[in-house]
């Protein structure tokens, strides 16, 4: 498979956040938990994921393009699900919390 086929761009995509998400895990929560008492650290997360879900709309473009979404599932809803999948919550939660 090249890296152009949507299954190894999808596989790639997983192990980005993978490696994102692990190592840098604890320092997210402090930012995260931070923003409550200071709104300039929420805003900054506000950004970044902001700048996540557009970066993420080449993937999307890869996947329609080679006929590879779900039939029935609008452009939209597939960037919003692959943003869902991809998102240090979901991490977390599958890596941290359920192993």
């Amino acid at each position: 498979m090249s890296a152009s086929d949507p299954e190894t761009r999808l596989r790639l995509a997983a192990r980005i956040a993978r490696q994102i998400h692990g190592p840098l895990s604890a320092t997210f929560d402090l930012l995260r938990g931070a923003g409550v008492v200071a709104p300039e650290l929420a805003k900054l997360e506000q950004q970044r994921e902001r700048l996540r879900y557009e970066r993420q709309e080449r993937m999307i473009i890869s996947l329609s393009d080679a006929k590879r979404l779900r039939l029935g599932l609008n452009h939209r809803t597939a960037r919003d699900i692959l943003w869902m999948l991809t998102g240090r919550d979901v991490y977390r939660m599958q890596v941290h919390e359920r192993r």
